[in-house]
């Protein structure tokens, strides 16, 4: 009375059928086929055929064909079968790499819905981690979407290694190159302008500081100089400029050498 134990019978008899000699067959014919015309079917019960004709299909050319949730599927009907039914799935290896490809593919989703509004180059790096077979099982808009953060990325990482080596070339030789204000403005310009991400790759980020610092420092002493022979006055910028250190006296002297009698 069991629809699924009966089908599960009738198909192990039909396996039995199929292995006999063609001369058995023969002998066995009238009560095979009376068998098969009084067989229940369960509609439920996997086709073995069927199902290993479906693994078969699902990749091609190291791209999968199917979505992951087809995928699922027929890992789930692979699942419900007996241990001697799996046996005849000569497609299993087929299946197995897409359920190990499955379970990739759905980190990286997970990474991509709680991270693609706040932090893009999680989702970036994590994308650049499948394979390109992995890739295929991600939604072609998601997809797009990636790759054109990857190129925003691209570019604003060629900006930050610009500012980089910017930052490097304001220093020669331990002393400061000339027209140092107007390039430090233009490098503080760009560098505010990059995201607190894009931010972090400016490793070198202290020496623009330092220079704004010491641009600082010479432009507070210039401010004490006076022209007029005030003799205080004389004194006290002689003080500070004193103070300065060899390279900040050099800076001293590139930006104010009308200062310097």
């Amino acid at each position: 009375t069991d629809a699924a134990k009966l089908a599960k019978k009738i198909e192990s008899v039909q396996k039995a059928y199929a292995k006999l000699p063609a001369n058995q067959q023969h002998l066995a014919k009238e009560q095979y086929e009376a068998l098969l015309k009084n067989q229940i079917i369960d509609e439920y019960a996997p086709n073995i055929k069927q199902l290993n004709d479906e693994i078969a299909t699902i990749v091609s050319n190291d791209q999968y064909l199917v979505s992951i949730d087809k995928i699922n599927t027929l890992s789930k009907q692979y699942s419900s079968l007996s241990s001697s039914d799996k046996k005849l799935i000569t497609n299993y290896d087929i299946l197995k790499a897409a359920i190990a490809d499955v379970k990739k593919a759905e980190s990286f989703m997970k990474t991509y819905e709680k991270s693609f509004n706040t932090n893009p180059s999680t989702v970036i790096k994590a994308f650049e981690k499948l394979t390109s077979k992995q890739v295929s099982l991600i939604p072609s808009d998601i997809q797009r979407w990636v790759s054109e953060k990857q190129q925003g990325q691209q570019q604003t990482n060629e900006q930050a290694l610009t500012l980089i080596e910017s930052i490097n070339s304001l220093l020669v030789n331990g002393e400061y190159i000339a027209g140092l204000e107007d390039k430090v403005k233009d490098i503080r310009t760009k560098y505010d302008a990059l995201s607190a991400q894009d931010k972090k790759i400016v490793k070198n980020y202290s020496k623009l500081t330092q220079a704004e610092s010491d641009l600082k420092k010479v432009a507070d002493v210039h401010a004490l100089y006076k022209a007029d022979g005030d003799e205080a006055a004389q004194k006290a910028w002689q003080s500070a400029y004193g103070k300065l250190s060899k390279k900040l006296e050099l800076l001293y002297k590139n930006m104010y050498p009308q200062d310097i009698k």
